[in-house]
């Protein structure tokens, strides 16, 4: 019984896995534009116009989520295409739209903070796709082997709620594994 349940988990972690990756790199996007308008000084030039930085930010902040929701409308869709009822089905179509979305202004608020290490939007994009993509599909597979082997020490959860992709794959894994 133990090895089916394995098995099972094993392939809800895989689809997990598959979901995160490319919702890792729809962050570094967001975080490229606000490094280039940095780097070109068009920032600048804003600020200089009169444009208040609460203005800016929120502009940015609107258009990004925007096209997040179109992103997720279409991870949706392919959900949908290939009946994948875990995540489409009535019962919980609400909850998938919700993670989806909690996931996008996390990361996005994750990307914004993080462009500031950053003086070149092409290494600020490579290496917060890289982090996203570390931290999420690292911390999934590290939780579900600790989990497998009922090793998880508490704090680990902790900590790796604080990275967006891990929630994202926790909530996917969740929503696959539901009754």
């Amino acid at each position: 019984v133990r090895e089916s349940i394995a098995i099972n988990g094993l392939s809800v972690v895989t689809v997990a896995l598959f979901v995160i990756i490319p919702f890792c790199f729809i962050p570094s996007t967001y975080a490229s534009f606000i490094v280039k308008e940095r780097e070109c000084k068009a920032k600048h030039l804003q600020f200089v116009s009169g444009v208040h930085f609460v203005v800016y930010w929120a502009s940015n902040f609107v258009y990004d989520l925007l096209s997040f929701f179109l992103t997720e409308a279409l991870a949706i869709a392919v959900f949908a295409i290939f009946k994948r009822t875990e995540y489409t089905d009535a019962s919980v179509i609400g909850a998938t739209l919700l993670l989806i979305a909690l996931y996008g202004t996390a990361s996005i608020c994750a990307a914004y903070a993080t462009s500031f290490m950053f003086d070149n939007h092409g290494s600020a994009q490579t290496m917060i796709m890289l982090g996203n993509f570390l931290a999420g599909f690292v911390m999934v597979l590290a939780s579900f082997i600790l989990k497998l082997l009922d090793a998880v020490p508490s704090w680990t959860y902790h900590f790796f709620r604080l990275s967006p992709p891990y929630c994202l794959g926790e909530g996917i894994i969740a929503l696959a594994s539901a009754p």
